[in-house]
């Protein structure tokens, strides 16, 4: 079956140019009775790539959202309001992001990335600030990669940034089921040639309502390697489950990582 490939985006594709003074606001959604089956989609991803400086940009308020509501994601490559800074420079920039997957199947070998971070290849972050809000609601996760906030930092400088990371897997009515899958929430990983400093990385991870069978789930860890520089940074990690069934599953906590 042909690959369909489906982008609901902010993205800056700049090579040496400047982007100042910008302010974005998008609401994008997926509703009732879609079926993405075979699909690569991205909603709400920001792209800055090359030798590209973002100066004084707000992206996104309280009003923006990333939806996906009562679907079924088959097979498929799903990310929501996904920040990639690749060799570029981002200054004074302050990004709000909310990803909302509600009331949704996912299956059969399908990965699912909610607020992912990635910044390298030399890239620098400074003096900014990224507010995630990940949300998965009613949703069965069944054979699938399942990601939540998640920050890498590789052969990259980050200094003097302000990084909430709120990350929830509930249902308010009755159980998520979580099968054959790997799940992880607010893991910060700092490798190669790094350097992160002056900065404040705040997150909280909540799956409550759940029955985890069979899987792998990771919270709160934090990964450093040789040769990584990481200096007066404030990492706070609060992990809560609650009302879950764990049967035949790995969960970490809260492990830190140097190596």
């Amino acid at each position: 079956m042909k690959r369909v490939t489906i982008f609901i985006l902010i993205s800056f594709f700049l090579h040496a140019g400047v982007v100042t003074d910008l302010s974005i606001t998008e609401k994008n959604q997926i509703l009732d009775n879609t079926q993405i089956n075979e699909a690569t989609v991205r909603q709400g991803e920001i792209n800055v790539k090359g030798d590209s400086t973002i100066l004084d940009v707000q992206v996104g308020d309280a009003e923006s959202q990333n939806l996906i509501r009562a679907s079924t994601i088959d097979h498929s490559d799903f990310q929501q309001g996904g920040v990639d800074v690749n060799g570029s420079n981002l200054l004074h920039t302050d990004i709000f992001v909310n990803n909302q997957l509600l009331e949704s199947y996912i299956q059969n070998g399908s990965h699912v990335k909610q607020g992912t971070v990635k910044i390298t290849n030399s890239g620098e972050i400074k003096e900014s600030s990224f507010n995630l809000s990940n949300t998965i609601n009613g949703a069965t996760i069944d054979s699938t990669t399942l990601s939540q906030s998640e920050i890498m930092v590789e052969n990259a400088t980050v200094n003097s940034l302000t990084f909430i990371g709120v990350h929830t897997i509930a249902n308010e009515n009755e159980s998520i089921s979580i099968i054959n899958s790997n799940v992880t929430q607010g893991k910060l990983s700092v490798i190669g040639g790094s350097s992160l400093s002056n900065s404040i990385i705040d997150m909280s991870s909540n799956i409550d309502d759940t029955t985890i069978t069979n899987s792998s789930v990771d919270l709160c860890s934090v990964y450093l390697s040789n040769g990584a520089n990481v200096k007066e940074a404030n990492i706070h990690g609060e992990c809560s489950m609650e009302e879950s069934t764990i049967t035949g599953a790995t969960v970490t906590q809260g492990s830190v990582v140097i190596y």
